[in-house]
C-alpha cells in the first residue's frame, strides 16, 4: 500500500513551537516524526506502552485526548488531518480509516447488499 505523502506544506502541530513540514501523513510516518522531534528527552522518552495527552493544536487549542504512545500515529492521521479517511464506495459516508470503512460496509451499510446489522 502506497504511503500518503502529503501533497504540499503541512506542518505538524504537535504543541506550540514545532511547525516542521510532515512528509509522510501515514500513521507511522506520523510516528515516527514525534519519536524524533518530540519524545527524544530522556525524561520524555517514547515507550509504546506509556500514556500521555495528545498535543496537537488545532483551531479549538490542545486535543489533550489520552492515547498510549503508540497510538498517536494513528490518531493524528485520522483526526487532525484525516490522512487516513476512505469513502464507502456505495454510500461515499467517509470513515476515518480503512479497518471502519471494511466494518461500515460489512454491518451498516444498507447500500453494500452485505450489511449484517441495521444502524
Amino acid at each position: 500500500m502506497a504511503r500518503p505523502f502529503a501533497p504540499s506544506y503541512t506542518p505538524c502541530a504537535w504543541g506550540p513551537h514545532c511547525g516542521i513540514s510532515l512528509d509522510d501523513l501515514s500513521p507511522s510516518g506520523i510516528a515516527r516524526h514525534l519519536k524524533e522531534y518530540h519524545f527524544r528527552e530522556p525524561s520524555n522518552a517514547w515507550h509504546p506502552k506509556s500514556r500521555g495527552q495528545c498535543q496537537w493544536q488545532d483551531t479549538d487549542g490542545l486535543c489533550h485526548k489520552e492515547l498510549n504512545y503508540a497510538s498517536f500515529g494513528k490518531h493524528v492521521a485520522a483526526v487532525h488531518l484525516q490522512s487516513t479517511s476512505r469513502a464507502c464506495p456505495y454510500c461515499f459516508q467517509q470513515l476515518g480509516r480503512a479497518d471502519s470503512l471494511e466494518r461500515h460496509m460489512k454491518n451498516y451499510c444498507p447500500r453494500s447488499g452485505r450489511a449484517e446489522k441495521k444502524p
